[in-house]
């Protein structure tokens, strides 16, 4: 503490004495959680939750110098390994147009993540930084090269194994096509982990390598992208210490001119968990990072059933259309009409027993059989209708339906009712939004949402009314009504924020449903909870 006191002051310093001493920037957010009692939806009473960080980066011509302060104390499940405080991350780094050294804590990605991605996400309690040594440099024109050896941050230590890894990425335009109309890009990568075998049962493979090559195409309106990895045999907790390669490949295609987006994807992978230490589970150590193929909620009723992604076996399409129904037509009006049509659905693959094995994914053996293109039983299928339509200055709708299936006894998105799982669960969602311009400064926000099941939990109607004042205040009350579980159970809240700036304070009281918090088909269970939480951020 101490030490960052002194940090801060430093900075503080060199601050006010301006860009002599180069410049400062950041960010820091401060969030209070009071949980209260209440049976009606068996939410606990515990001591309130604070978690808050503060980002330092300061900037002196080609020298880049960050540190990261978090604080979390109570820190409610899901989290409690993040209890304390301290510098998670600090770093320096020098750049220039060449070339690019970092010492310290630092984030990237090769690809698409399939077999690299390192991020950071406070709200799902994921930072899976490294911790070392990376170096990126530019040897000749269209050619880009990384090197990155150290340890990922695991809570406030760090991991037992050594990553290293290489990424190049290949602009053959700038190379030996100049005249060409098409643009290619190459790319491939390598990345291995050194872990001890500390297992008494099995021989384990200490040293684990995954490739990945990326092959990029655009041809005027059209866009191409292939993805490949493979990785040796990993035995893990995630595949129960089976001793099977891993794949993966995603193919993804988009088409785009004025008023009319298509695009569309294809994914197949099995048994690419990919950790710095075998025995990690939830959202600990992953090396690497599963692109989902479905689409991103972001309304209340939607997110109810979610997909979390399944690095032990899916194959999954994805298809979405974005189309602008022009202006002054019938149906476009003064404004034009946007309608967005999205359809996505994901299996398991194929497993088969293999000789000498009592089942399916035995510990110990090669696993299960598996044919390449036999789809397995389905886990998630949705489809999303949306329609933009704005009727003239002041008022703007929005509306949704979507459908979904979940395979609830996989996917695990939700409680269980009764100490049961339900096979699928089948719901749909219908939801409408009005924005209503009172003045230039003044504007109003109306959501209805209804979504009607017969399994799991029910029918739920959800209600929210916003003001805002602009550009600093507003207000919202809302009510999520699950109608059609046993207890019918209300989770009302009441919100009041204000903005100035580049800083943000916000209040709410109310109560929040358990269930999944997911982003990026990542996911972080979330218990119920009734009482206050305030949130502060600001950047500077």
């Amino acid at each position: 503490m101490k030490t960052y006191f002194f940090i801060i002051t430093s900075i503080i310093y060199l601050h006010v004495n301006g860009q002599k001493f180069g410049n400062i920037s950041g960010n820091a957010e401060l969030s209070i959680q009071t949980f209260q009692e209440d049976s009606t939806i068996n939410a606990e009473a515990r001591n309130s939750y604070t978690k808050s960080y503060v980002n330092l980066i300061y900037n002196y011509k080609n020298i880049i110098v960050g540190s990261r302060f978090e604080f979390y104390n109570n820190a409610i499940p899901g989290l409690t390994d993040y209890e304390g405080a301290g510098l998670a991350n600090k770093f320096i780094q020098y750049k220039n147009q060449f070339i690019d050294i970092t010492l310290g804590n630092f984030y990237d990605e090769f690809g698409n993540g399939l077999i690299l991605r390192t991020y950071y996400d406070s709200n799902l309690g994921i930072d899976n930084s490294i911790n070392g040594f990376r170096l990126k440099t530019v040897p000749s024109i269209g050619v880009y090269l990384t090197a990155i050896i150290g340890r990922q941050r695991s809570y406030w230590e760090l991991s037992n194994t050594i990553i290293k890894a290489l990424n190049t990425d290949i602009l053959l335009n700038d190379i030996l096509l100049k005249n060409w109309s098409s643009t290619v890009n190459l790319g491939a990568s390598f990345v291995t982990k050194k872990e001890e075998d500390d297992n008494p049962l099995y021989i384990l493979p200490e040293n684990i390598g995954a490739f990945n090559g990326r092959l990029n195409l655009t041809k005027g309106k059209i866009n191409l992208n292939f993805d490949y990895a493979h990785k040796i045999n990993d035995p893990s907790a995630d595949n129960n210490y089976i001793y099977k390669t891993g794949n993966a490949i995603i193919i993804t295609s988009n088409y785009s001119v004025k008023g009319l987006g298509l695009s569309l994807g294809l994914k197949r992978l099995e048994n690419m968990s990919f950790r710095s230490e075998r025995n990690a589970i939830l959202q600990d150590l992953n090396i690497n990072f599963i692109t989902p193929f479905t689409k991103q909620q972001s309304y209340s009723l939607a997110t109810i059933y979610p997909y979390t992604s399944q690095p032990n076996g899916e194959i999954g399409t994805q298809f979405d259309l974005y189309y602008t129904i022009p202006k002054k037509t019938k149906l476009g009006g003064k404004y034009g009409t946007s309608i967005n049509i999205n359809f996505s659905n994901v299996y398991d693959i194929d497993r088969r027993m293999i000789n000498g094995a009592s089942t399916i994914n035995e510990s110990g053996t090669l696993g299960y059989n598996s044919n390449y293109f036999k789809k397995g039983e389905k886990l998630f299928q949705e489809l999303n209708i949306e329609i933009v339509k704005k009727f003239n200055k002041k008022l703007k709708f929005i509306g949704s339906y979507i459908y979904l299936e979940n395979n609830d006894k996989v996917i695990k998105s939700q409680p269980l009712l009764n100490n049961q799982n339900h096979e699928y669960i089948y719901a749909k969602i219908a939801i409408i939004e009005f924005l209503y311009k009172i003045k230039p400064k003044n504007s109003t926000r109306i959501e209805l949402q209804h979504l009607s099941t017969k399994q799991h939990f029910g029918n739920w109607i959800m209600g929210l009314l916003e003001y805002k004042l602009a550009p600093n205040w507003f207000w919202s009350v809302q009510d999520l009504y699950n109608y059609g579980h046993p207890n019918q159970p209300h989770y009302y809240s009441i919100s009041s924020g204000y903005t100035k700036g580049a800083n943000r304070l916000s209040i709410t009281y109310g109560k929040q449903r358990a269930g999944l918090f997911c982003v990026g088909g990542v996911c972080r269970e979330v218990p119920a909870s009734n009482g206050f939480s305030i949130n502060l951020t600001s950047s500077f």
